[in-house]
């Protein structure tokens, strides 16, 4: 005999299918994680662990920079610059051997700030420092002369052999000129040429000074092109000469002495001579149509700087260069109050920040150049590191969130992260559409974050600290964190041929919110159904948490190398919301989990 059966009308079965990341907010929808660690959207809509991160190096001193060039890993440790398998010491140039450097990638150069070095990558004999100087010892004789471009005389034979006549006076002479003949005018500082056709003096448009210093080796120092600073004699000559022609123990720079032809100056304890061909101070740098652009806000000398500036188009050596060409320098001064907190170059224009500010730099030449200030979220203070462009936008950390930027005004993407959240000194880098972000919290604790661009994810890995990222053109990441350099994401590039195992398995977990706040009704979790792959040797373990209660244990599931779906039944425990928790080692898929429940009476 068969009685009737009776319909289980109080149980009601419900699966996730899509886990859509890290949303660290109190109220959070199925397939969200209200935490979770060493998670990645690499298989999405699937759960699956982040890839193993290798140890590419461990170095005796800590890391400062950081950067993939030209097919190698270059990376600055105390005086060290390791460039792919080979080392160069830079100590000698460097005034700090702890600093954190950032490195930058200008043509051929590889360019180190704030220290203002730079390493030739075709040539890798030649590096040293972008400025130069050179002071003159004492008991020496300084010799200036009025000359021609190249450093000769003016009263040189020319090549017929005549004998150029110099006149330095207040009038002009009246007889005895020759074509060619020059005279100083001491009383307005002009030089002429006499005019044999016309009978006339004219003025010489550019003139040169010779400046001569025995044992000096300036073409050692200097280079034709280089704008110089000096202590001269000569005020006309201190601030900005362009040099020349460059000898063995002597400078050609455009300029005049005014009352002489010729002189000399001694050195002595209270005078030497100095030349010095300088790069200003500079908080933050970037690269963009063949200049390099950086800012600076403090105090130089005494004076307050809010400025940008650019180097001589193609020099990263030379930022004081004015000539009224194209090619010039540049800088501009700010009137807005603040410290910059970073540049960038965005859709191939300079892009600077401060905390409430962007300022652009649109045009193709100095007299071309313009400023355009937009008032609006920028980078905030000590987090420049945060700045990167993944795939056609531009990411970055703000005072109060993550901020995506296209060109107009600034989105936040960071509600995920909880709100009241704040974090401080953030640091990322972005890859193949993932944007990796590590932060510290207001009690210093660390966390690296990833957001996802094509699903609009965030997960959170774990709590190491990467202090610079950089990236190859393959897709390989790379981070440093103390003494060590990290690999992270793709596992395919060539740096990966000799590394350090940093990690037998990744250890990941994941927490959903607080779920059954949809029933009214005190309710029952009959059982729990999960369906994954599981590798051998990796686990999956199921718990559950009533009413903000402890972690009870549902079940284990064991790496069996296929698909597996497995349900779990326990003793139920009447509750009004519960959570559960994800938690196991190596590299598992998770399709879907389902929950069955049975809903009870409004009382306890």
């Amino acid at each position: 005999m068969f009685y009737p059966e009776v319909p289980d009308n109080a149980n009601t079965r419900q699966s996730i299918s899509q886990w859509l990341g890290y949303n660290h907010n109190l109220r959070i929808g199925d397939g969200e994680f209200y935490d979770c660690e060493n998670l990645s959207s690499d298989n999405y809509p699937l759960i699956s662990p982040r890839k193993k991160r290798p140890v590419l190096a461990s170095l005796p001193d800590a890391v400062r920079g950081l950067l993939y060039t030209d097919g190698d890993l270059a990376y600055l440790s105390g005086g060290t610059l390791y460039l792919g398998s080979a080392s160069y010491d830079l100590s000698s140039y460097m005034t700090d051997l702890e600093s954190e450097q950032q490195l930058i990638k200008f043509g051929a150069y590889l360019l180190i700030f704030p220290l203002g070095l730079y390493f030739h990558t075709a040539d890798r004999a030649d590096y040293g420092s972008l400025g130069s100087a050179y002071t003159a010892p004492e008991g020496v004789t300084v010799t200036y002369m009025v000359c021609d471009e190249t450093g000769n005389a003016l009263d040189a034979a020319d090549p017929d052999g005549y004998q150029r006549n110099v006149t330095a006076s207040t009038t002009a002479p009246k007889e005895g000129m020759k074509e060619g003949d020059y005279w100083l005018n001491t009383y307005d500082g002009g030089l002429y040429v006499w005019d044999a056709d016309a009978s006339m003096w004219n003025v010489v448009l550019t003139t040169y000074v010779k400046i001569q210093v025995p044992n000096s080796q300036m073409n050692t120092r200097f280079q034709a092109g280089d704008a110089v600073h000096m202590n001269t004699s000569v005020p006309d000559l201190n601030t900005g000469s362009i040099i020349q022609y460059v000898g063995e123990d002597y400078l050609v720079v455009t300029g005049l002495m005014g009352d002489s032809v010729m002189r000399t100056q001694d050195t002595d304890s209270t005078w030497r001579l100095t030349i010095e061909r300088k790069v200003p101070a500079l908080n933050y740098v970037c690269v963009s149509a063949n200049r390099v652009w950086g800012c600076y806000y403090g105090i130089v000398n005494g004076q307050q700087v809010n400025e940008i500036y650019a180097s001589k188009l193609g020099d990263p050596k030379n930022w004081y260069c004015y000539e009224g060409l194209s090619s010039d320098a540049y800088a501009i001064s700010l009137g807005s109050d603040g410290c910059f907190t970073g540049c960038i170059e965005y859709q191939g224009y300079p892009t600077f920040f401060k905390e409430n500010a962007i300022y652009r730099i649109y045009g193709r030449y100095p007299s071309e150049y313009q400023l355009i200030t937009t008032n609006c979220r920028g980078v905030q203070d000590g987090s420049y590191k945060s700045l990167a462009i993944c795939g056609e936008y531009l990411l970055y950390k703000s005072v109060a969130d993550v901020c995506i930027y296209d060109g107009s005004t600034p989105v936040s993407i960071s509600n995920a992260l909880g709100k009241g959240c704040l974090y401080y000194n953030a640091v990322s880098g972005a890859c193949l559409n993932k944007y990796y972000i590590s932060m510290r919290d207001a009690k210093g604790n660390a966390t690296l974050f990833v957001y996802d661009m094509d699903y609009n994810l965030w997960h959170k890995e774990d709590s190491l600290f990467v202090e610079a990222f950089t990236y190859s053109v393959s897709g390989q990441m790379y981070g440093y964190a103390g003494n060590k350099v990290y690999g992270f994401g793709s596992t395919d590039n060539m740096a990966y041929l000799e590394q350090e195992v940093s990690e037998e398995y990744v250890k990941w977990y994941a927490i959903t919110g607080e779920m059954g706040y949809e029933y009214p009704d005190y309710k029952y979790v009959n059982r729990l159904t999960l369906r994954a792959y599981l590798p051998i040797r990796s686990e999956i373990v199921l718990s559950i948490s009533y009413d903000d209660g402890p972690w009870q244990e549902v079940g284990v599931l064991r790496g069996p190398g296929t698909v597996k779906s497995q349900s779990f039944s326990f003793c139920p425990t009447r509750c009004d919301h519960f959570r559960l928790k994800l938690e196991g080692h190596g590299d598992v898929r998770i399709y879907t989990l389902s929950r069955t429940l049975c809903a009870e009476s409004e009382e306890p």
